[in-house]
């Protein structure tokens, strides 16, 4: 049985082992070429901010083999919500380039080869009444160009609140041959991998593992054999959206409260989604 600090210090450490496989954002178009490509991905994430603001980092990454030139990224915002009134770099220098009716530009002149980052850090205030969810609801956009032509990209999904731990949404399984639940979200960075635990009524906490990835088991349903036989996997990848399904049979397990947490192993989502056993 591992307890939930354990859970999270092995998906940390799976994060980094991961890191160079997969990458943080849905890149497009990008060119054949992959020696004179560049691969910009981007990420925003929600900060806590002073009361009457929305804050966000807006993190681009070249994890191509060429550098990226002229990368400019697109912010969409309601300016009727909405005011920019800050904006700080760090990394590889960017700048404000400009702000147009409903959206903002970022440029980088140029993200080098080799995980090079530029973090945008935005601030904005609420306007007066703007509605209690203002905030950025669109993914943002990414442009660049290389040595075989550019290509272009999207971000996650931002997110409208800073919250420790995101819901997960929990419904049951349509026509199961057996008692399940699905769990399901869309908050994680595209190509993500997560990672999951189940905490149980007694207060204990099992790993979870997936198969056919979506199909998940707790650890104690299974034997080594059987996991080494079946090609169960540590974690899922979040798709082109930063979505996942995962399907957890509920028939062996003991009745009473449960919920099954889901860890971003690189920006430490962790959502969490509750059910019962009866």
């Amino acid at each position: 049985m591992l307890k939930t600090g354990m859970k999270l210090a092995l998906a940390v450490a799976l994060a980094f082992l991961l890191a160079g496989s997969f990458g943080t954002g849905r890149a497009v178009a990008k060119s054949v070429d992959d020696q004179n490509s560049a691969d910009v991905r981007v990420m925003i994430m929600t900060k806590t901010g002073p009361a009457g603001s929305m804050v966000y980092d807006i993190i681009a990454t070249n994890q191509g083999a060429s550098y990226a030139a002229n990368a400019a990224i697109t912010v969409p915002f309601d300016p009727a919500a909405l005011k920019l009134v800050d904006m700080r770099f760090s990394g590889t220098p960017g700048w404000l380039k400009e702000v147009g009716e409903n959206a903002l530009v970022i440029q980088i002149e140029r993200l080098n080869s080799g995980n090079a980052t530029t973090t945008a850090t935005v601030y904005f205030a609420k306007l007066p009444g703007a509605p209690k969810d203002a905030g950025l609801k669109e993914p943002v956009t990414v442009k660049w160009a290389d040595k075989a032509g550019g290509g272009h990209g999207v971000s996650n999904l931002p997110q409208l609140v800073a919250q420790s731990v995101y819901p997960l949404a929990v419904s049951d399984v349509p026509a199961p041959a057996a008692p399940a639940k699905q769990f399901t979200s869309n908050l994680f960075v595209p190509g993500e991998p997560v990672t999951f635990w189940c905490n149980m009524p007694d207060g204990g906490a099992y790993a979870m593992v997936i198969k056919n990835g979506s199909d998940a088991f707790t650890e104690d349903m299974l034997s080594t054999k059987s996991k080494d036989e079946k090609n169960y996997s540590e974690y899922v990848i979040a798709d082109d959206n930063g979505s996942f399904i995962i399907n957890l049979g509920t028939g062996d397990l003991a009745p009473g409260y449960h919920s099954v947490v889901a860890y971003g192993n690189w920006t430490g989502l962790t959502a969490e989604g509750a059910f019962e056993v009866k």
